[in-house]
């Protein structure tokens, strides 16, 4: 009995001791985590301080560095992109505005001569302008007056032109006339001089300018001779200058007049 008394008290000895060895080696572990969790934070200060002190850049700054570049990239392509796009527009307008006025300036010629309008008819007298001059005159025989609607000599021939036009005396030609005051390019290509100018043409081709007498029955002759074959080529001769032909005045000498 003694003897079973003391090994139990032995064991519960040993128990004991057991469990007060194991609960010291808890708080050890604890304390030396806590002391190394100390001494991370430490450290970690420590390596933050030496970073800003050595000024060595830490990921967080290298990022904010690098989207700091990049916004002031992109503010800086941003004029740069607008000036080119100016610089383009302006030379867009430049070469629109030069291709406009060389159009308008070539498109009477190009469109008398590809696309002819057709001519005003006052009975059986054809009106002619730079549009339509070169269309009508390009076939057969044509005789036409270039005029000017201030002119003296013009308004007297008026009615011999319109009895022509009606009965001119031979089949086949037709009679014409031309405001050289609004047909500018027609008249200054043939050259006109005075007005009023009578020309002959045949299939687009001047060949002669009437120099004779302004009269019904001069008019009649002289298209009976040009039918029959007259003159074949303006410069087969060259004709006097007709005295009582109006000289081409400009646009100032009329306003003068006008103030007189």
């Amino acid at each position: 009995m003694v003897a079973t008394r003391s090994n139990r008290a032995s064991a519960r000895l040993k128990r004991n001791q057991a469990v007060e060895t194991v609960a010291e080696n808890m708080e050890d572990k604890v304390e030396n985590n806590a002391e190394e969790e100390k001494s991370e934070e430490v450290t970690e200060e420590e390596c933050s301080k030496c970073n800003e002190i050595n000024n060595e850049p830490t990921k967080d700054t290298i990022n904010e560095i690098i989207d700091s570049k990049s916004e002031e990239l992109k503010d800086d392509s941003k004029p740069d992109k607008m000036t080119g796009y100016l610089k383009g527009f302006a030379k867009r307008v430049v070469l629109c505005t030069i291709l406009v006025m060389a159009a308008r300036s070539a498109w009477p010629h190009l469109q008398s001569r590809f696309w002819p309008e057709e001519p005003v008819k006052e009975g059986k007298l054809h009106i002619l302008n730079d549009k339509s001059f070169r269309g009508h005159v390009s076939r057969g025989d044509h005789f036409v007056m270039m005029y000017a609607p201030w002119c003296g000599h013009c308004q007297r021939l008026k009615p011999d032109w319109d009895k022509i036009a009606k009965k001119p005396g031979v089949k086949g030609v037709k009679i014409s006339k031309v405001d050289c005051t609004a047909s500018t390019t027609t008249c200054g290509d043939h050259k006109v001089q005075g007005y009023p100018t009578l020309l002959y043409f045949r299939d687009g081709k001047k060949i002669d300018t009437y120099d004779g007498a302004k009269t019904l029955d001069g008019l009649k002759a002289y298209l009976k001779k040009m039918k029959k074959g007259g003159a074949k080529d303006s410069t087969a001769k060259k004709p006097a200058v007709d005295k009582t032909a109006a000289p081409v005045k400009s646009k100032k000498a009329k306003k003068k007049k006008v103030e007189l």
